[in-house]
């Protein structure tokens, strides 16, 4: 996966496309990991938009951006079966 840049408020922001991702799978998956981020999610343009901030300094956010991404995934395939 290619890094997401931090951007100026130390937020990383992923934007997952609604004709992939279901809203419902990026929730789960917000639920998750809400214990290393604060997260906002917003739908624009047929795009799940998914601002993170990191909630503590005891983890590598940009490592962490990446785990959340996969989870995503993960939650979408369970949305499958």
């Amino acid at each position: 996966m290619p890094s997401l840049p931090q951007m100026p408020d130390g937020s990383f922001v992923a934007r997952f496309d609604r004709n992939v991702y279901r809203l419902n799978a990026v929730k789960k998956a917000a639920y998750t990991y809400g214990n290393i981020f604060h997260v906002s999610i917003e739908e624009a343009d047929g795009f799940v938009v998914v601002s993170l901030w990191p909630s503590s300094s005891n983890t590598d956010p940009e490592e962490a951006v990446g785990r959340f991404c996969n989870e995503v995934l993960d939650q979408e395939l369970r949305e499958e079966i």
